[in-house]
């Protein structure tokens, strides 16, 4: 179930969750196997929220071979993650995290690794740990990164690889708190080949152009939020025009 946010979506007035399971067992045996994929943005409004993991609860009950993974795409913290995510709030998602963590269903994240993202890797990994540490869960942890033109990590230097590097130190103390580690830390070691394979004006450019639509459309402003970043594409668009 992807979305969107497929836990909003309905079809015909029925609503998602609903329409997909009972559409399969309508025609299959209440004791085969399904494994339901939800991928989330965590930012489901709290009644609704509570809606559906009353009716995820009743399902498995019904079905006992119907299993759940919850994937939570999120790759930052605080206002940095509600730049990247625009129209989520960092706190409901929180909030909805910890909620899916105490389920016991199979979860993890989808991060899509970008130059936003990047100074608050670390940020992001810590509190990961501590959803897996407190709820007693392992994180199934996707390390995806965006390959665009206009927000590659690709045109950033070697001086944010830092972030990257502290984040493999943070995973590799808390092993235990990862149920694919040795695939994060691989992934995490390609995010740091990445940085600085395509620092190229166009691409500079693209990404403070659309930097200033956010400004100048969303009302939202980066340098606010993250100033490391925007002194960075200051500095390189300075140094190309000199």
């Amino acid at each position: 179930m992807l979305g969107g946010e497929p836990l909003l979506m309905s079809i015909n007035k029925r609503e998602l969750l609903d329409l997909s399971i009972e559409s399969f067992y309508k025609n299959a045996d209440s004791c085969t196997p399904l494994l339901l994929n939800i991928q989330t943005n965590g930012n489901t409004p709290d009644k609704l929220m509570d809606k559906c993991l009353e009716k995820m609860k009743f399902y498995k009950q019904k079905y006992p071979n119907l299993n759940y993974s919850i994937s939570i795409s999120a790759e930052s913290v605080g206002k940095n993650f509600e730049y990247i995510r625009y129209g989520c709030s960092y706190k409901r998602f929180v909030e909805n995290f910890k909620k899916w963590a105490s389920t016991g269903y199979s979860i993890g994240t989808n991060m899509a690794i970008n130059p936003i993202s990047i100074t608050m890797l670390p940020d992001y990994f810590n509190f990961l740990i501590e959803i897996a540490t407190t709820h007693n869960i392992k994180l199934d942890v996707a390390v995806n990164i965006v390959h665009t033109p206009g927000i590659t990590i690709g045109f950033l230097d070697d001086r944010f690889k830092k972030y990257v590097n502290r984040s493999i130190k943070i995973v590799k103390s808390s092993k235990k708190a990862f149920d694919n580690y040795s695939e994060v830390i691989e992934k995490l070691h390609d995010v740091n080949n990445t940085i600085g394979s395509d620092i190229d004006l166009d691409r500079i450019k693209e990404f403070s152009h659309a930097v200033d639509y956010f400004k100048k459309v969303r009302k939202v402003s980066l340098s606010d939020i993250n100033p490391l970043l925007v002194d960075y594409i200051a500095e390189k668009l300075k140094n190309y025009n000199d």
